[in-house]
């Protein structure tokens, strides 16, 4: 189901310039609960998202960019 989704918003994002941050911000939610499930029990991802202009506009997929380098590298903040 995650998987779905996450293939749906790339689909139906891919060709808008600008989409609201709120979308983009749901769609890592997603991401980063799919990828906990395929790491181990030794790997804890916390992710707290706090959006005070959540209508604001952002190109689609920038920041997962950011996202997937801090879930490959290990390079989280405490």
């Amino acid at each position: 189901m995650k998987f779905s989704g996450i293939l749906r918003y790339m689909y139906s994002q891919s060709g808008a310039e600008l989409i609201p941050a709120a979308r983009e911000l749901e769609y890592v939610r997603q991401y980063v609960d799919l990828q906990k499930l395929r790491l181990n029990h030794h790997t804890t991802v916390n992710l707290i998202v706090e959006a005070v202009h959540a209508q604001a506009l952002i190109p689609p997929m920038i920041l997962i960019t950011f996202v997937e380098m801090h879930l490959k590298y290990g390079h989280f903040v405490q």
